[in-house]
């Protein structure tokens, strides 16, 4: 790829921006640019403030003329076009030991000089504009980024210079960064005949019993009457601390607190993979009866009643007519926009059916009983659908 320089779209958009000055170019977002939240126990950060539009045209244009061009590891999943979730875990799915490890705040762990290091082969260092001494390289780490005041609540990062959860271009940012550790590990994990793959901050291994102890196969016969009480490598110590140096190459650390180990069956956020650990039977894939509670909960409520309002109370858990609109609504409107929630979470769901067993037409992995339970779910969801789209 030939090395990006900011083109003039953007440059005729920071003519506007105050935080860009032709002389020294972009400068530091400062906090009153962006909002910090917190959902669960991860900080996000929105831009906000005057200049919230021309931050994230910069981000898409990013997007679209440098990042989506830089590529990354085949065994990164999270925010990579044509992959899901799924390809995450299909992988693993004939191996009988697993390991799933958490990448700690992956996100704020990036910061600057690391952004820096990843891109520089891709974006030229000449100025990005004549008269303005800053580069091509510079300004795009400055848009990148963001400095966390001193008062921020989040602590171990206040004062810090992070890549923010919330920021348009960081997901993909994140995998361009990480794409040479990836390729150490898998390199490492390929080894010792290992399988790996990483959604975001999940990084997920396995392995099978069917080999020895030098990784090489055994004969099926052996493996038949092998202990399986045996610690395998990738269970020990000695495979978390080395994974744990890989990822401190660039300052990432391992939360050995959310550190996963499983034989045979493994469950992670409503998946379930049922593994193999012989040649000839397949292991598979299938969606926890929790996560399909819900989907069955929703065809309930509205098989129950007619009113939308009555379903959107009992399913979103809130009462609509406390929502704060920009105007007191008439009864007609909450009736239409329940109307509307309900139908997106029907049309959603449905979709996410439909995604599984797509999934399950390429790689032929998805449990058998479980593609019957997806087939019917969405017999059930489509004239409720329908009901609503003709209203």
């Amino acid at each position: 790829m030939k090395s990006y320089t900011v083109n003039s779209s953007v440059l005729s958009v920071l003519e506007e921006c105050t935080l860009f000055d032709k002389g020294s170019g972009l400068k530091p977002l400062p906090p009153t640019q962006f909002k910090e939240t917190k959902i669960g126990n991860k900080f996000i950060y929105i831009p906000s403030g005057s200049e919230r539009k021309t931050i994230n045209y910069i981000h898409e244009s990013l997007n679209k003329n440098l990042f989506s061009r830089i590529p990354i590891n085949q065994s990164a999943t999270a925010y990579s076009k044509g992959k899901s979730y799924l390809n995450f875990l299909e992988p693993h799915r004939n191996n009988y030991y697993f390991l799933r490890l958490d990448l700690k705040n992956f996100f704020h762990f990036i910061n600057g000089d690391t952004i820096k290091n990843a891109i520089s082969e891709h974006v030229s260092s000449s100025a990005i504009m004549d008269g303005c001494i800053q580069s091509n390289l510079d300004f795009i780490v400055k848009a990148l980024t963001i400095t966390l005041p001193k008062e921020s609540k989040n602590k171990e990062f206040s004062e810090k210079t992070i890549l923010p959860i919330g920021f348009k271009s960081s997901p993909i940012v994140s995998n361009i960064v990480f794409r040479k550790l990836d390729i150490i590990i898998e390199k490492f994990c390929s080894e010792n005949n290992i399988t790996y793959t990483r959604y975001a901050d999940d990084m997920l291994f396995s392995s099978s019993t069917t080999r020895d102890e030098n990784y090489r196969e055994r004969t099926l016969v052996a493996s038949l009457f092998e202990k399986k009480d045996k610690v395998p490598f990738l269970h020990s110590d000695k495979f978390i601390e080395k994974i744990s140096f890989i990822v401190n190459i660039d300052g990432f650390k391992i939360n050995r607190r959310k550190t996963v180990k499983s034989k045979k069956y493994l469950s992670l956020n409503g998946y379930i993979i049922s593994g193999s650990d012989y040649p000839y039977l397949s292991g598979s894939i299938r969606v926890s009866n929790k996560k399909t509670k819900i989907i069955s909960k929703m065809i309930h409520e509205c098989n129950k009643s007619n009113d939308d309002i009555l379903i959107y109370k009992s399913i979103f858990g809130s009462d609509p007519s406390k929502i704060k609109f920009q105007y007191k609504p008439k009864e007609s409107f909450l009736i239409k926009y329940c109307r509307s929630q309900v139908l997106n979470k029907l049309v959603g769901y449905r979709s996410y059916l439909i995604s599984i067993l797509k999934f399950n037409t390429d790689y032929l992995c998805i449990d058998r009983g479980f593609i019957k339970k997806c087939e019917h779910l969405i017999r059930e969801l489509e004239p409720l659908i329908e009901s609503r789209i003709d209203k």
